[in-house]
């Protein structure tokens, strides 16, 4: 796990020994520099500091994920192999954009849902070089209450349709049809939303409570990705960090 001012921090270039700029010859011009390679790399963290990931979860990598001792060795193992699937979404990050697919994480409440898709969101940012943004459900419902708004950040609705990749934190939210802050306009600008991101092929990351099953019975807002949504089981009573774990061991929390 690196630190907040190590994963925002410039690499050290062994092309341009931080000068952040090359020699280059142009056919025309003759003689000029361009901005080294290594700058990419900047506008990836200036990327991620607009995607909105808590900071608690900012800094964390797939590495740091594990499970509360205790927990049953099966459910362990089996939540490695969903860990696994994620690895295998990164490195087959061309298919999931090219397929628009998108990503449910569901489980029981504190094992480590939100964790684990705050990470893949980075993860795509800054080793693959897409853009993302992360939301609520909370907040998804009040960007269409205020639709024609600003709300936080100056952000709206419309801020969020065109990132690669979106996370949305508890999604089942959005799917209660009981839940009365969902109604009227509300319901249809956040259709429309769905309906847009899948039209043009963008994904979503998701973690909800409940499973692919119970969400399509709903059948609000999950119908435009019923067909390229892959559900991965995150188990057990609660997931943890090695941050966690350390901070337990020194009686901290």
């Amino acid at each position: 796990m690196r630190s907040q001012e190590e994963l925002y921090a410039l690499p050290n270039c062994l092309v341009c020994h931080n000068s952040r700029v090359v020699p280059y010859k142009d056919p025309v011009l003759g003689d000029r520099t361009i901005e080294c390679g290594c700058c990419q790399y900047r506008k990836k963290i200036n990327i991620l500091r607009k995607s909105h990931i808590p900071n608690a979860y900012v800094q964390y990598e797939l590495g740091d994920y594990q499970m509360e001792a205790g927990d049953d060795a099966d459910v362990w193992k089996s939540n490695k192999k969903s860990v696994k699937k994620l690895v295998g979404l990164l490195k087959n990050h061309k298919t999931v954009v090219r397929e628009s697919v998108d990503i449910l994480l569901y489980g029981g409440v504190s094992v480590g849902k939100t964790m684990l898709g705050c990470v893949m969101l980075k993860e795509y940012i800054l080793q693959h070089g897409y853009t993302g943004k992360f939301v609520t459900s909370d907040e998804l419902i009040v960007l269409a209450m205020n639709k024609t708004r600003f709300n936080f950040d100056g952000l709206t609705l419309d801020d969020f349709l065109d990132v690669d990749f979106l996370m949305i934190d508890n999604f089942h939210t959005l799917v209660n049809l009981d839940d009365l802050k969902i109604k009227g306009m509300v319901k249809v600008y956040l259709s429309e939303f769905f309906q847009k991101r899948k039209h043009e092929g963008k994904s979503f990351i998701l973690t909800s409570k409940l499973s692919l099953a119970p969400l399509m019975t709903r059948r609000v807002f999950v119908e435009t990705m019923a067909y390229t949504l892959m559900d991965i089981r995150i188990g057990g009573r609660r997931g943890e960090t090695k941050r966690m774990e350390r901070a337990k061991m020194l009686g901290l929390v």
